[in-house]
């Protein structure tokens, strides 16, 4: 496990709180391990066939520290769809997030394999992507 790295949003990420979409502002790093956590605990309820049971860490109280540097900004995109016969606009956050992994060891593996199965809402349209570089 690397001890820094960067978080790079390479599609909108789109979250909610309480029925709004987040906006650059008051993205955490909080929110969004727990949009990773459900993320792979729906994963797992859907496809985990065995009597294997899967730990999800908890995420840390004083989580916030672990954020080094933030560069996040709102992108619009736009789609059409052919069913309602309408253009929809589907924006999110883009950027990147620099973080110290010290006292982030358990999440290291599912921030890892998140790269793969995005976060958030819209995920099957390909949003919620992200790809992690090691800091040096």
């Amino acid at each position: 496990m690397p001890r820094k790295i960067l978080l790079r949003l390479q599609t909108p990420l789109r979250l909610k709180r309480e029925g709004r979409l987040i906006k650059p502002e008051d993205l955490t790093l909080a929110l969004f391990l727990n949009a990773l956590r459900l993320r792979l605990r729906d994963l797992l309820h859907l496809y985990n066939k065995t009597d294997q049971v899967f730990h999800l860490p908890e995420i840390p109280d004083a989580i916030e520290a672990a954020v080094l540097a933030k560069e996040l900004r709102w992108q619009d995109w736009t789609r059409y769809s052919n069913r309602q016969k309408v253009k929809m606009k589907m924006g999110g956050v883009i950027g990147e997030m620099e973080l110290d992994l010290l006292d982030l060891a358990e999440w290291w593996k599912l921030l890892w394999y998140g790269q793969w199965l995005h976060v958030g809402k819209q995920t099957s349209m390909g949003l919620g992507q992200y790809r992690l570089a090691v800091q040096a």
